[in-house]
């Protein structure tokens, strides 16, 4: 599922079909945790999510991408959205793969701690 909109920081939305198996765990328990990773770092969200009839947002939202992944459109009655609303926040800001192994190695060797990047915890 690709992140289709940041409402603000706290808030992800996601297009996601209703007869799903993950709108069904979300509705029988909605704590949920999404993860984004690239070359720079991490970030992990803590939440809870939910489905959202929502045609104007699921209009606003729908993007070429969606109508690649989904039948029909946004006036599918099965189309809706899934809203995380995070409550805590973990990030890894990482110098890159190559540095953060040299980093680990260097702590091997010299028995050091290694200098892995920027990390913390944000309560929302």
């Amino acid at each position: 599922m690709g992140t289709q909109d940041f409402e603000h920081p706290g808030t992800v939305w996601f297009i996601s079909e209703r007869s799903t198996d993950k709108v069904a765990a979300i509705e029988a328990d909605p704590r949920v945790n999404v993860h984004y990773a690239g070359k720079g770092g991490w970030v992990s969200l803590a939440g809870t999510a939910r489905f959202v009839d929502d045609r104007a947002k699921l209009r606003e939202l729908w993007d070429a991408s969606a109508g690649i992944f989904m039948s029909g459109g946004p006036d599918d009655p099965d189309n809706g959205l899934l809203e995380v609303t995070a409550t805590s926040a973990e990030y890894w800001d990482s110098p890159g793969a190559v540095a953060t192994a040299v980093q680990l190695v260097k702590g091997l060797v010299t028995e050091g701690e290694p200098d892995l990047g920027d990390s913390g915890i944000v309560r929302m």
